[in-house]
């Protein structure tokens, strides 16, 4: 499992903020723009989305750290 990290801006206040993060960062497989983003955990201290890509296939996670304010993306090489 490989594991990416991304800083949270501070203009973004909210989890509703975090899929463009998402989609503008890309693939972390092939960097494509082109990625469905949707919620999978909406817990207390486990904010979780799942990304696919639709130039590669590669489905991924990405956890929010609240502590750190980053987002990290965990996926298959």
């Amino acid at each position: 499992m490989s594991f990416k990290e991304i800083d949270i801006p501070s203009h973004v206040r909210s989890y509703q903020g975090y899929p463009q993060l998402i989609e503008n960062e890309g693939c972390p497989r092939c960097n494509s723009l082109m990625l469905s983003v949707d919620i999978k955990s909406f817990k207390t201290g486990n904010l979780t989305f799942g990304a696919t890509c639709s130039n590669c296939g590669l489905f991924f996670y990405v956890k929010e750290d609240e502590r750190a304010r980053k987002l990290i993306f965990e996926y298959e090489k």
